[in-house]
């Protein structure tokens, strides 16, 4: 990892433009507060690694949630007093149960791009949680020349699994429902052709 100002930044690409022109797609990219990350990885490896090391924070007002927050139902071990009004206010439904304020359901008190405010900073706060996540996230990365941008490199592995799933499942039923013979359809055709073959059979009374 290589910090330094912009301006050296943009020396250091123009110098090495000379050599690789395709880096100076860069130089419109920095911007504000930056660092050079250089590794052997793929892009999609080190924003996957940077996403699972990313370590839970405090809140502070004025921040923007990166997630949709929620707060946990159950008991908590505040008293009664004017805090009851700050839960309500955030949208927390409230009883009092063995002298503790309970929280009576799971609630969703903020959505991912909310700002969040002096009153949801207090209540995370006397609660115990830190809803933001900070770490080291890729803006942008540069693979085989291309730049590619941070929503391209947060890749939905289980969801790209899923659609591969459904589509193999979906192609290997229109093989078996067209007779369509592959690789991974050729044995169950051929059973189920049997299978017919000797059903035919006992219906027609011809012996084999």
């Amino acid at each position: 990892i290589k910090i330094a100002k912009n301006t050296l930044k943009r020396i250091a690409v123009n110098n090495v433009s000379t050599k690789k022109k395709e880096v100076q797609k860069l130089l419109s990219h920095l911007t504000g507060n930056t660092a050079f990350i250089f590794s052997n990885k793929n892009s999609f490896a080190l924003q996957k690694y940077f996403n699972s090391n990313r370590v839970a924070v405090s809140a502070k007002p004025g921040q923007v949630a990166t997630d949709d927050i929620w707060v946990s139902g159950g008991v908590t071990e505040m008293t009664p007093g004017p805090v009851i009004g700050e839960l309500n206010s955030i949208g927390l439904r409230t009883t009092v149960e063995a002298g503790k304020i309970k929280i009576n359901n799971d609630t969703k008190v903020l959505e991912a791009g909310d700002t969040i405010t002096e009153t949801h900073a207090s209540i995370f706060s006397k609660l115990d949680i830190k809803p933001l996540k900070m770490g080291i996230a890729l803006s942008l990365a540069m693979e085989s020349g291309e730049i590619l941008f941070e929503k391209d490199l947060n890749v939905d592995e289980e969801g790209i699994m899923s659609k591969l799933i459904q589509a193999y499942t979906s192609a290997f039923n229109l093989s078996m429902s067209t007779a369509y013979s592959t690789k991974e359809t050729i044995s169950p055709l051929l059973s189920l052709g049997q299978m017919y073959g000797v059903n035919l059979s006992y219906i027609t009374g011809y012996p084999t």
